[in-house]
C-alpha cells in the first residue's frame, strides 16, 4: 500500500464528498457511488481532519491491519472570484515508506559504532 498514489477528495460547500479518486476510494472503502459516506470514514481512519476553513497539511500515524502508517493530509480550500467558500479538496498520501527509512537512518546514525 506504500506506492499508492495520492487520494483526492472533493467536498462542496456543505461538506459532502462529490468526488473522490480511485486511490481515495480504496484507502476508505467506499464505493464510487457512495462518496457522500467519504467524510466520514476519512474521519473514522484519521480523527478530525476538517472544519478550519482555512487551508493547511497535517501529519498522521494510523494503525491500519496490525501495522503502523504514516500519512501526510493537506487540505485546499476553494473559493470563488468574489472569495466565498465553496469548498475544499482534501489529499491524502502515504508516505510510510520514506518514514521508515528516516526512522532507520536515525537509529543508525545514534548507533553507529565508533
Amino acid at each position: 500500500a506504500s506506492s499508492m498514489k495520492e487520494a483526492v477528495f472533493i467536498f462542496n460547500a456543505e461538506g459532502t464528498c462529490i468526488w473522490a479518486n480511485d486511490p481515495a476510494t480504496e484507502l476508505t472503502g467506499i464505493g464510487k457511488d457512495n462518496y457522500e459516506q467519504a467524510g466520514e470514514r476519512v474521519g473514522q481512519i484519521f480523527g478530525n481532519y476538517t472544519g478550519t476553513g482555512s487551508s493547511w497539511r497535517s501529519k498522521r500515524v494510523v494503525s491500519m491491519q496490525g501495522q503502523e502508517r504514516y500519512y501526510i493530509l493537506e487540505e485546499q480550500v476553494v473559493l470563488d472570484s468574489r472569495g466565498n467558500y465553496t469548498g475544499m479538496f482534501l489529499s491524502v498520501r502515504d508516505n510510510t515508506q520514506e518514514q521508515m527509512e528516516l526512522n532507520r537512518e536515525k537509529y543508525n546514525a545514534a548507533h553507529d559504532a565508533l
